[in-house]
């Protein structure tokens, strides 16, 4: 499954691989092994009546094989349709869809900005930017219980915490 956008991904490369990792472990829902099928499901339409084409199988006894066409939803329906069986088989659609698709995405001029991986020194000074200001917060929490002394020992802290985080 691919996507192709004018844009930077919203979710990184890694997050976006480990999770298509997952789904693909997950199993099937039972009573769906049969299900008709294929990836082109929900976009094929009938160009007479406007209604879904369906994947169905034909199992050939004499040769063992099974057969995959497409069958239209409207000729089933109150008003039927003129077309009942398509002679296109749904490979034939599948890989002209692929092919097309392809060379509509050779054809596309993608901007792509290379992702600096984080230095352990930028790193480092962040985590200890976030420590300072969570101590910071505490120490703000309880201004509203502190007397003269402790007050005017939170202030000279939160001071010192203030010029520690502005140096880092």
């Amino acid at each position: 499954m691919f996507k192709v956008g004018y844009h930077e991904g919203l979710v990184d490369a890694s997050v976006w691989l480990a999770v298509q990792d997952k789904k693909a472990h997950n199993k099937r829902i039972p009573n769906n092994a049969n299900a008709n099928h294929s990836w082109l499901t929900g976009f094929l339409k009938c160009g007479h009546c406007g209604y879904h084409l369906e994947i169905h199988y034909y199992d050939n006894a004499k040769s063992g094989k099974r057969y995959r066409y497409l069958r239209d939803s409207g000729a089933y329906r109150k008003e039927g349709c003129v077309k009942k069986f398509l002679k296109t088989r749904p490979e034939e659609v599948e890989s002209a869809v692929e092919q097309a698709m392809r060379d509509r995405i050779d054809q596309l001029v993608i901007a792509k900005r290379s992702a600096d991986a984080p230095d352990a020194d930028t790193e480092a000074l962040r985590v200890e930017i976030i420590k300072i200001d969570e101590e910071i917060r505490k120490l703000m929490k309880k201004l509203g219980d502190a007397d003269t002394v402790l007050f005017e020992y939170i202030q000279n802290t939160v001071n010192e915490l203030h010029e520690q985080k502005a140096a880092l």
